[in-house]
Order: C-alpha cells, then sequence, then structure tokens
C-alpha cells in the first residue's frame, strides 16, 4: 500500500520536471532567435520610382509607403525590416510603378533568407509563408 501512494507523486514529479524542460527549451530557441523573426522587404523598378508600395507589418496590418516627393512618387530600391514578436503565418509585399513599361521587382528575406521573388511589368507582388 505504500508504495501506491509514492507513484501519484512520482507521476505529478515528472510532469514538472518534463514542464520545466519543455519552458528551458522554448525559452532557448526564443532567445536564438532574437525574440522574434525578421522580415527584409525589398523593391526595385526599372524605373526607379513607385507610386505605392504596401508591406505587412509587425501587427499584421498593411502598411504603405508612398509620396516621398512632389510627384507623388517613392524613390526605388526601397527596403524596411519588420521584426515580428508574434508568429506570422503570412507576409507579403507589393508595388505599383504608375508606369506600364516599367519593371517593378520585389523580395523577401525571413532571417536573412531569400524566400520570395517576383518581377513583373508595371509592378509586382510576393508573398512567403513564415516558419
Amino acid at each position: 500500500m505504500v508504495e501506491s501512494g509514492r507513484t501519484p507523486y512520482r507521476k505529478i514529479a515528472l510532469g514538472v520536471v518534463a514542464a520545466i524542460v519543455l519552458a528551458g527549451i522554448v525559452v532557448t530557441v526564443v532567445a536564438l532567435r532574437g525574440g522574434g523573426t525578421e522580415v527584409r522587404y525589398e523593391v526595385e523598378t526599372s524605373s526607379g520610382s513607385a507610386v505605392m508600395i504596401t508591406y505587412t507589418t509587425a501587427d499584421g496590418e498593411i502598411g504603405m509607403h508612398r509620396a516621398e516627393t512632389a510627384e507623388g512618387t517613392v524613390s526605388t530600391p526601397w527596403s524596411s525590416t519588420v521584426t515580428f514578436e508574434e508568429p506570422a503565418s503570412l507576409v507579403s509585399v507589393a508595388t505599383d510603378t504608375g508606369d506600364p513599361s516599367a519593371t517593378g521587382t520585389c523580395r523577401i528575406f525571413v532571417d536573412g533568407t531569400k524566400v520570395a521573388e517576383s518581377s513583373d511589368t508595371a509592378g509586382a507582388t510576393c508573398e512567403a509563408q513564415v516558419p
């Protein structure tokens, strides 16, 4: 009878130890990732400008970058780095050159690795899954 009285305590102790080990692993992974996922967006155009660039922000919303000059264009090449503290499943960046004959190119890098690239006339759109 005494032996069976210890079994629940052993199970609880093993559960507590497993939880502590798991928490340590999670903390280590987060620390190694620098506290978040870094996403870098890049846009280039053959004309050297775009009328608008849109991209996913750290809070999952859409950010816009436009009108640096009186002519209402954004100078390219353009880039922005966003750090996602919370997991993001999908990120995107798009550009509109404002010129149907100009080529737009976009790229997405996740933690320094290129995960998407696209080029097309009049603009381009890139999307990527974030691990």
